[in-house]
């Protein structure tokens, strides 16, 4: 270093005796002083160097480099866990998150060049979204969900459409329709009207080769009906849904439905229905309906239903649905029944699980009430009750 250099003009006894420096030794003493507090000042910045350069060598023995690339793809799976997931049920998406913030599979693609790569060639990490129709006016937004279609192509899609204030269909969105798997409608306006308009622009005479599962709710507002083609559309949902408001669904094709605070008029439709959940709460003016005709018409039979599954989430008129259910159709097949009821006391749940278990449920019957599961098994049976179908 320069000051050592310099030291060799200073007299050692100035160390260690109090004589006075000569002026040239002063002049040496000062400019080695100037010396040394410019080191120390650089001193932060180097020792940053020197950390960030360690980083990089240690990086070079991280075990994550010895994962084969096929392990990593599976790890990236489950930080996506979406992507492996089938259906319209709420949770089955990814999360709403904040405005702007990176989400899987996105923040893993930036990790390093191989992360990046290995993300862009595994595309169902891409197939699974949501769509806020209100943003796709953003440019950012709308390349963003473009670019979810270019690196998720040829797979089927399953979208997540946010519904918007007003009556708008991007482009965008209806490019990629024929790839549309599992679609699940959200209802974020208020206007009855703007949202049939909605839905009537996003479904009406709009050819879905792929779907298979669409959730969405039905508005009371009567404006034009809307014709859905989707010849393999099996499993639909309808959410807080009137009967005086008919889609034209291929009804024939449905064999398993989801009804969410949804007026049971429409399972009639439905032919060919092997299951039905039905849900109730209080959160709907709907809970609780199933049309005004139910006692004064036939039941109607529904043979290929095997399964009923039926839901009370603290509703008082979750027997009286449950009732009127078994009084409006007649399941002729039925296996298995499964409910769910968190309201009712125990000896209305006991008299109405005799009443609808000796009269319709051919094989296995389970009630779940405060808590506990209660299965009984009518005479001469005793298979176990069918999986219920994701949704």
């Amino acid at each position: 270093m320069a000051h050592l250099d310099s030291a060799s003009h200073i007299r050692q006894t100035l160390f260690t005796t109090n004589q006075v420096p000569s002026e040239e030794e002063s002049k040496v003493l000062n400019e080695i002083l100037l010396q040394l507090d410019a080191e120390q000042t650089a001193l932060p910045h180097r020792l940053a160097e020197i950390k960030a350069t360690v980083q990089r060598w240690k990086a070079i023995r991280n075990p994550i480099r010895y994962v084969p690339d096929d392990v990593l793809r599976r790890i990236f799976s489950y930080a996506t866990p979406w992507c492996l997931a089938d259906g319209v049920e709420e949770d089955s998406f990814p999360p709403a998150g904040l405005k702007g913030t990176p989400q899987t599979p996105w923040t893993l693609s930036y990790v390093c060049q191989n992360w990046r790569t290995i993300c862009l060639s595994h595309r169902r990490l891409w197939s699974t979204f949501r769509v806020s129709l209100a943003r796709l006016d953003i440019p950012s937004y709308a390349r963003r969900i473009d670019t979810f279609y270019q690196r998720s192509d040829p797979l089927p899609l399953r979208l997540h459409i946010e519904q918007p204030l007003f009556s708008t269909t991007s482009p965008i969105l209806l490019k990629s329709a024929y790839r549309w798997h599992c679609v699940r409608l959200s209802k974020e306006c208020r206007s009855e009207y703007l949202s049939i308009c909605y839905q009537r622009d996003l479904l009406h005479n709009r050819f879905l080769p792929c779907l298979t599962n669409l959730s969405m709710v039905l508005e009371r507002a009567r404006v034009r009906a809307v014709n859905i083609l989707a010849p393999c559309l099996e499993n639909l949902e309808l959410r807080v849904s009137k009967a005086d408001y008919g889609p034209d669904f291929p009804w024939h094709q449905i064999k398993r439905y989801k009804s969410c605070n949804t007026d049971l008029a429409y399972i009639g439709r439905m032919k060919n229905l092997e299951e039905i959940i039905v849900n109730e709460d209080t959160t709907s003016e709907l809970a609780g309906t199933i049309g005004l005709d139910v006692l004064t018409t036939q039941a109607i039979v529904l043979p290929r239903v095997r399964r009923v599954e039926h839901n009370n989430f603290d509703n008082e008129f979750g027997w009286k649905v449950l009732n009127l259910l078994f009084a409006r159709y007649s399941f002729a097949s039925l296996r298995t029944l499964v409910f769910t009821d968190r309201y009712s006391d125990g000896v209305v749940k006991k008299n109405n699980l005799s009443k609808i278990s000796s009269s319709d449920c051919r094989r296995t019957f389970v009630a779940v009430w405060e808590g506990q599961i209660r299965q009984t098994h009518p005479p001469c049976h005793s298979e176990c009750a069918e999986p219920p179908c994701r949704w």
